[in-house]
């Protein structure tokens, strides 16, 4: 009977695997066909006229975006758990990213990053704590920016068809972390939200053992509130994180500058670094994964100052390095957590 249900248990995480790799080709598959399903035939020629030192820049944005997420995760689990270690910062800042790039509004990084922190052996307020508090560094660094080029850069785009999505979107940035930090220094209100939610649910059979799941919910939201300040007290370390922020948002809108001086074009960067802030200000909510279709025709204006067929590499090179690459990255580290049966983080003993 144990035999048995071993196999069931290996049939059941192969089918999972299977599956999971489904789901993620199936993704891919319709964000590229949003992204180049309707692009113009294109030629090798117009490949081979890249400059390679370019595209190596393009990737070098890629990796220090990474590691920048790397570090600041690193830094958090060190102050809240006192122990930490690299391999651990990239897989959650890795998984965080590649989970936001799969799913709608880009809202999934940070319950996956949750549950992969609380398997570690992680308390649930700290697990809970730690992606908010790297959602909220990353928002924050991205409005500094966006407040800074919508202030003091100038008028970037004429079109009122830019303008307003921008600062709507700028809305849209601002409102999700005044929320979560409004409900982290009130958690009485929170706790009525919660309760009320509850006990929602609990009329409507979707749990069970309501008093049960509130004061567990309440635990951990008084345990996350905890985790949060204690993420963010020391200045030294706040000042950290935000920079390491930055730097991920710096490098990720610096890869349209360098796809266009690959192809010979000679914009000038700060040109071109504010006019990425505009576009992503305006398909913020935009609900698809990655904001496909909306982010290809926003930066399709951008790099409409190329040729055809140098556009449709441009636009190729651009979105596989600020896409795909965390995509790819994020999926081989989750087929190998299977291979590997690795559900909980790795060696976290030795001292920060």
């Amino acid at each position: 009977m144990k035999h048995t249900s071993t196999a069931d248990s290996g049939r059941k995480k192969r089918l999972g695997t299977i599956l999971f790799i489904l789901f993620n080709v199936i993704v891919i598959g319709i964000t590229a066909y949003f992204d180049f399903g309707k692009s113009e035939v294109i030629s090798e020629k117009d490949l081979l006229d890249m400059n390679p030192w370019y595209l190596l820049a393009v990737a070098g944005c890629f990796v220090t975006a990474l590691a920048a997420e790397t570090g600041k995760y690193y830094i958090m689990l060190r102050r809240t758990t006192g122990t930490a270690n690299l391999r651990t910062a990239f897989k959650v800042a890795a998984l965080g990213k590649y989970y936001d790039n799969i799913t709608p509004l880009g809202a999934g990084g940070q319950p996956f990053q949750a549950l992969y922190l609380h398997r570690s052996g992680i308390d649930s307020g700290t697990s809970a704590a730690i992606p908010v508090a790297g959602f909220l560094s990353l928002q924050g660094a991205f409005i500094l920016l966006a407040a800074a080029v919508l202030i003091f850069g100038g008028r970037i785009v004429d079109s009122a068809g830019l303008m307003i999505p921008a600062y709507v979107g700028f809305l849209f940035y601002l409102f999700i972390p005044l929320a979560i930090i409004f409900f982290a220094i009130s958690p009485s209100v929170t706790e009525r939200v919660l309760r009320f939610f509850i006990q929602l649910f609990a009329k409507l059979h979707l749990i069970k053992h309501p008093e049960e799941k509130e004061a567990s919910f309440i635990a951990t939201l008084h345990d996350s509130i905890v985790s949060i300040s204690t993420i963010f007290k020391n200045k030294f370390q706040f000042l950290e994180i935000t920079l390491l922020s930055l730097l991920f948002q710096i490098a990720l809108c610096s890869m349209p500058y360098f796809v266009l001086r690959a192809f010979g074009n000679t914009l000038s960067f700060i040109h071109v670094f504010k006019y990425c802030i505009y576009i992503y200000l305006c398909i913020t909510f935009i609900p698809t994964p990655g904001n496909s279709g909306a982010a290809e025709g926003s930066f399709y204006a951008l790099f409409s100052v190329l040729g055809q067929g140098h556009l449709f590499w441009a636009m190729l090179v651009w979105r596989f390095f600020c896409y795909y690459m965390f995509i790819i990255t994020g999926f081989a580290i989750t087929i190998f957590g299977h291979r590997t049966k690795e559900h909980t983080l790795p060696d976290n003993s030795s001292a920060a």
